[in-house]
């Protein structure tokens, strides 16, 4: 399965309300969303220790009905690693 993996901030400007954000995610859900479960904490300890939980948990909970989890392995986060660290030295 092909999916366009969103990361954390992305999600908190989908969140928020961006509306760049929300046409991205619009022109790229008939492509796939994916999120890693990674990104799926950071999003709700973000949420639940916000100032209005219930609400922000039901928003999060509505933006993964199009999302598809992607599992992190350890190859994955082995190349994360490289990538990174690649990055940060530049």
């Amino acid at each position: 399965m092909r999916a366009f993996l969103i990361d954390t901030d992305w999600c908190i400007e989908i969140l928020r309300g961006n509306a760049a954000a929300i046409h991205a995610l619009v022109d790229l859900r008939p492509h796939g969303l994916a999120m890693s479960f990674i990104t799926y904490g950071e999003l709700y300890e973000g949420v639940w220790y916000g100032r209005d939980p219930e609400t922000a948990v039901r928003h999060l909970r509505a933006l993964l009905d199009d999302f598809t989890m992607f599992s992190i392995t350890a190859a994955t986060m082995e190349r994360f690693a490289i990538v990174r660290g690649g990055l940060t030295r530049h």
